[in-house]
C-alpha cells in the first residue's frame, strides 16, 4: 500500500539525519601521510550539475572528536538572534574572528579550546575566503565545503592541523552528551528531514495513482491548511523550550524555511488524509445501481512515455455524489461496456467521506 510506501520514507528521512554524523568515512584516499576524501559538484566534473546549479566542493578527513561544531560565515540574522537574547554564541575576544566567524556549537569545553588557542583562530580564519560555505566537526569527520574548487595542496594541512588541535583536547572533552543543545537539534533536524522525505512519498504516490480519493476535495484541504498552521505554532514551541539561549536554534529555523514553505503542506495534507482513511472504523455506505453516461480515458506525457487518466461521468439521485470521477486502470477496465456500478463510501476519521470501493474494487486506502 501507498501509505507504507511513505511511512518508510518518514522513517529513512529521520533515520538518515539523525546517524549520518556517525558513519565512518568511506572511500579515503592518502596524501602527505593524511587520509582524506573530495566530492565536488560543479561544472569542472560534470556539466549536469551546471544545469542543476549545483555548486558545492567538500574535502573531509577522519575526525574523532566528542566536540560536534558548525562555523560559517556570520550573517546579520545571526546577530538578530544574539541582539534579541534567542541564541547565544562563544566569543574569544578577537574581534576579526567573533565579527567574521558564527560558531554553532554548545558544549560548555568549546570556549576554552578556542580562547585559548590563537593558532585554531588564525587557520580558521585562512580558510574562510569569500567562497567558504562551513566547517563542520562531527563524531565521524571534519568538513570544509566551499563554492569554489579547493586545492588540496593548501586546504587539506589546515584541516589536519585543526584535527590535531581538537584531538589534544579530545581528553578534556570527556562527554559529548554535555552539549545538551545538540542531541535536541539533531531530533528536530531529523523531524524535518522526515517530513521532507514523507512529502516526497507523498508526490511519488500523487504521480502513480490518479485515482479519485475524496467526494469533496475542500473539507480535507482546509483540515490540512489547519494541520499546517498548528504543526508551525507546535515546532515554533519546541524550538523555544528544547533550544533558547543555545547557538543552534535560530539556524534550524532559518535552515527549514524551505521545508516549511515547500514541503511541510505537502505532508500535513497528506497526514490528515491518512489518518482519515486508515483510521476510519466507520460503517461504510454502498450506492448501488449507479448509471454511467459515460467514460473515457486521457493521454499525457510521462516521464519518457505517454500514460493515461482514466474518467467516468455518473448519475446517482440517491446519494450527492460529483458527476466526474477520477478513476484507476483496473476499475476502468472492470466497467467495460457496463451502464451502472456501485460505489462504498467510508465515513472517515474526520467525517470527511471517502471512496473505498468503486464496482466493488478497492480504490481508497489502496
Amino acid at each position: 500500500m501507498w501509505v507504507i510506501g511513505r511511512l518508510l520514507f518518514f522513517v529513512c528521512g529521520f533515520t538518515i539525519r539523525f546517524f549520518i554524523n556517525f558513519i565512518p568515512s568511506l572511500g579515503l584516499k592518502t596524501y602527505s601521510g593524511v587520509q582524506y576524501r573530495q566530492i565536488a559538484f560543479n561544472r569542472d566534473y560534470n556539466p549536469i550539475y551546471t544545469s542543476l546549479k549545483l555548486n558545492s566542493n567538500l574535502i573531509y578527513i577522519p575526525s574523532q572528536t566528542n566536540l560536534y561544531f558548525k562555523l560559517t560565515p556570520e550573517r546579520s540574522i545571526d546577530k538578530f538572534f544574539k541582539f534579541i537574547g534567542f541564541s547565544k554564541e562563544l566569543q574569544t575576544g578577537n574581534h576579526d574572528f567573533d565579527d567574521k566567524i558564527y560558531v554553532a556549537c554548545d558544549h560548555p569545553y568549546i570556549d576554552h579550546i578556542f580562547k585559548t588557542t590563537p593558532s585554531l583562530q588564525k587557520i580558521i580564519l585562512d580558510l574562510f575566503d569569500d567562497k567558504t560555505v562551513s566547517i563542520t566537526n562531527s563524531d565521524a569527520r571534519l568538513i570544509i565545503n566551499s563554492k569554489s574548487k579547493l586545492d588540496i595542496n593548501v586546504v587539506l594541512p589546515k584541516l589536519n592541523s585543526i584535527k590535531e588541535i581538537l584531538e589534544l583536547n579530545a581528553s578534556q572533552v570527556h562527554n559529548k552528551f554535555k552539549d545538551i543543545y545538540f542531541y535536541r537539534a539533531l531530533i528536530l533536524e531529523s523531524l524535518i528531514w522526515s517530513i521532507a522525505f514523507y512529502s516526497f512519498g507523498s508526490l511519488v504516490s500523487s504521480y502513480y495513482n490518479h485515482q479519485a480519493t475524496y467526494l469533496q476535495t475542500t473539507s480535507i484541504i482546509n483540515l490540512g491548511v489547519e494541520s499546517y498552521i498548528v504543526f508551525i505554532i507546535f515546532f515554533l514551541i519546541l524550538v523555544k523550550f528544547f533550544l533558547i539561549g543555545s547557538s543552534r536554534g535560530h539556524r534550524i529555523l532559518v535552515e527549514s524555511i524551505l521545508v516549511f514553505i515547500l514541503c511541510l503542506p505537502i505532508a500535513c495534507l497528506q497526514a490528515v488524509s491518512d489518518i482519515n482513511i486508515y483510521l476510519d472504523r466507520n460503517p461504510t455506505l454502498v450506492v448501488k445501481d449507479i448509471t454511467i453516461l459515460r467514460r473515457w480515458e486521457d493521454e499525457y506525457g510521462g516521464l519518457g512515455h505517454d500514460d493515461h487518466t482514466y474518467h467516468i461521468e455518473i448519475q446517482s439521485k440517491e446519494t450527492p455524489l460529483p458527476q466526474r470521477i477520477d478513476i484507476n486502470s483496473k476499475v476502468y477496465a472492470s466497467i467495460g461496456d457496463s451502464k451502472q456500478i456501485s460505489i462504498e463510501i467510508g465515513k472517515g476519521y474526520f467525517n470527511i467521506p471517502w471512496y473505498k470501493k468503486i464496482n466493488n474494487l478497492v480504490v481508497g486506502g489502496d
